[in-house]
């Protein structure tokens, strides 16, 4: 389960980079995924934060996406991928404590 759930964000960043106009193989959005997702740990920091964004720029930009796009890209995989998940929970967390 985990494994489709890391695999559908990084198809998530391919497409979202196709809409966006950037000419970039499915594979290779998807390795920029993982490895920019792999930097975010190494940081130690929550979610990767700072460590998982600065690659992801870089790796878009050296793989041929406008500085801007590859900005704009890796801001909205963030929102989509890491904050969409932490209102889940903080919404979740309300939710039971209310039951209780």
């Amino acid at each position: 389960m985990g494994l489709l759930a890391w695999a559908a964000e990084a198809w998530g960043l391919y497409l979202l980079l196709t809409w966006l106009g950037v000419e970039i193989g499915s594979l290779q959005a998807m390795g920029i995924y993982a490895v920019s997702t792999l930097a975010g740990a190494l940081s130690f920091l929550p979610g990767g934060l700072g460590g998982a964004e600065a690659a992801m720029v870089a790796l878009l930009a050296a793989g041929g996406a406008a500085f801007g796009v590859a900005v704009l890209a890796t801001v909205i995989c963030r929102l989509v991928t890491l904050w969409f998940a932490v209102v889940l929970g903080i919404g979740a967390v309300l939710v039971l404590r209310r039951r209780d």
